[in-house]
């Protein structure tokens, strides 16, 4: 498997190279492992994943599902990266249901309230952040987490964060890890 290092300072994250792009789409090693740690130790039944890639962050949500027995996650995304296929390849094809149509439409079809835990990796514009951001606030249960990466590294999701949070500080705690591009994690306190 080929990494990349990425480096700030001192400190080095590492990331696979995309197995069909030759772009570097894919979120450090590093934050699959903490997701993978925050499922395993949170045990949620429904899981929510924005942005599903070639399946890497889905893969250690869907390991972390198999471990604890229990639970499924929904991954969504734009199209077919390969990622079910990988998932299936990974033996947690039974964990995981890969939605590979328009995104928007299904998670509008979601009951409010589905979800115990949501990973937001998707689109990196402020528009389309902010809509994955509100369409998880109505998703998410109380005392849900929704965790989401690049918030420090990318202008527009820091931007529709902060919005987020500015509009929604009495409703959720939250923290913004300082890992290479950043994750926020939100609990939410109350609707």
């Amino acid at each position: 498997m080929d990494t990349i290092e990425k480096s700030k300072g001192n400190k080095i994250w590492s990331s696979k190279k995309a197995r069909s792009f030759n772009q570097n789409w894919s979120s450090e090693t590093e934050v699959h492992e903490l997701l993978f740690a925050l499922v395993r130790s949170l045990k949620p039944d429904n899981v929510l994943e924005i942005g599903t890639f070639e399946g890497d962050t889905a893969l250690a949500i869907a390991r972390a599902l198999k471990e604890n027995k229990l639970g499924h996650l929904t991954t969504t995304d734009i199209r077919s990266f390969g990622q079910e296929m990988f998932l299936v390849d990974n033996d947690v094809g039974e964990y995981v249901t890969c939605v590979t149509s328009n995104p928007v439409e299904y998670l509008e079809q979601q009951q409010s309230g589905s979800f115990d835990f949501i990973f937001i990796d998707g689109s990196h514009e402020y528009k389309e952040v902010s809509r994955d951001l509100e369409m998880s606030d109505r998703l998410i249960k109380d005392q849900g987490y929704i965790v989401g990466h690049d918030a420090i590294m990318i202008p527009d999701v820091v931007t529709a964060y902060t919005s987020f949070m500015e509009k929604n500080k009495d409703k959720y705690k939250d923290i913004v890890l300082d890992t290479y591009a950043g994750v926020f994690i939100l609990k939410k306190m109350h609707g």
